[in-house]
C-alpha cells in the first residue's frame, strides 16, 4: 500500500495530462465539487519521486516537449475517468489500484 507521503497530487489537468504522456502511473483519482457550475474537479494522484519533481518543474519552466496528439488522448481519459470516480466514488481508488 502506498502511504499519503508518497503522493504527490495536482488538480492540473495539463499537468496531469502531460505526467501521464510522459508514462508517469497515475495511482488514482479523487474529486471534489467545485465552481458556480457545482462540478467535479479531479485531483490526480501520483506517486512521488525524484524524477517526477524534476517533469513537475519542467512542465512549469515550459521546458517539456510531448506528442500533441498523445497529450490530447491522455487528457481526454482524464476527464472521463473524473466523471466515472464521480459517478462511482467506491469503485475507483488507491485500494483498487493496486490490485491485480
Amino acid at each position: 500500500m502506498i502511504e499519503d507521503k508518497d503522493i504527490w497530487t495536482t488538480r492540473d489537468i495539463s499537468l496531469a495530462g502531460t505526467l501521464v504522456t510522459l508514462e508517469f502511473p497515475l495511482i488514482d483519482i479523487s474529486y471534489q465539487i467545485e465552481g458556480v457550475r457545482s462540478q467535479p474537479t479531479g485531483y490526480f494522484n501520483f506517486r512521488d519521486s525524484e524524477k517526477l519533481q524534476v517533469a513537475v518543474k519542467s512542465f512549469w519552466e515550459g521546458k517539456l516537449a510531448v506528442e500533441p496528439r498523445a497529450l490530447m488522448a491522455s487528457i481526454r481519459s482524464l476527464k472521463s475517468q473524473v466523471s466515472t470516480v464521480y459517478k462511482n466514488p467506491l469503485g475507483v481508488g488507491r485500494d483498487n489500484a493496486n490490485k491485480p
